[in-house]
Formats: C-alpha cells, structure tokens, sequence
C-alpha cells in the first residue's frame, strides 16, 4: 500500500534516459562522465609519468567530480 513519491521517496544514481520515462518519473543523480573520464585519465597519467604523484594515490584516493541532483516525482 506504499506509493513513491509521497509514502516513500527513491533517489536512482546517474540519470540514465530511462529515469525520466518511469511512473512517477525518477529522481536521480546527475554524475557528467565526461568529468569521470577526463579525471581517470588524468590520474592514469599520473600513475604512469610521476613518481611523486604516484606515491598519493597508494593508499586511498577520492576524486570529487561534480554533478547535479535532478529532482523529478519519486521523492
């Protein structure tokens, strides 16, 4: 007896086309790949040219690329 979007809100994860056609339509975050793409190879650089740099990415590294929250009816 649950309804999305009014009893409970669902929030999906890299606004694939498909969000925008469901019932009721899906919140979703919005992560551009473009921006993943363009830092994974900068960081494959990285690891490959520079011994120091290289030493930053031993242990854990986070790349913050940014993106948008669509807002739609799930929540």
């Amino acid at each position: 007896g649950l309804e999305v979007g009014k009893d409970i809100a669902v929030v999906g994860y890299d606004n694939r086309e498909i969000s925008d056609y469901m019932r009721p339509r899906l919140t979703t975050y919005d992560l551009n790949l473009s921006n993943l793409a363009q830092k994974a190879a900068e960081m494959m650089v990285d690891i490959l040219t520079d011994y120091e740099k290289q030493k930053e990415y031993d242990n854990f590294y986070i790349a913050k690329i940014p993106g948008e929250l669509v807002v739609r009816e799930s929540i």
